[in-house]
């Protein structure tokens, strides 16, 4: 569920909906929830994990995902530029 979230966050925040389309993009968040929701519950019908032990297991990927994106990764911003003067007087941009 870790690998969902944070796909669907990066998804979200880097595409663009005007040129993909929200439909595509609604399509793409579904299919990596999908995925991660199949496999958890593929490990409860295969009896590797009781119900509890999947659904504590999507808190923590949920949680430890969301941290990651607002804690780690600044929500996916693009590094700002901004304008220095070097001792020339000429411009250089640092990003």
């Amino acid at each position: 569920m870790y690998m969902a979230v944070f796909a669907i966050s990066y998804l979200y925040k880097r595409l663009n909906a005007k040129q993909f389309g929200s439909v595509v993009l609604l399509s793409l968040h579904t299919l990596w929830f999908g995925w991660g929701l199949f496999c958890g519950l593929s490990r409860v019908m295969d009896n590797r994990h009781h119900p509890i032990d999947v659904a504590v297991g999507f808190l923590i990927g949920e949680a430890v995902a969301v941290f990651c994106v607002i804690a780690l990764t600044g929500r996916f911003q693009l590094p700002q530029q901004s304008k220095a003067v070097d001792g020339t007087g000429l411009q250089a941009y640092v990003i």
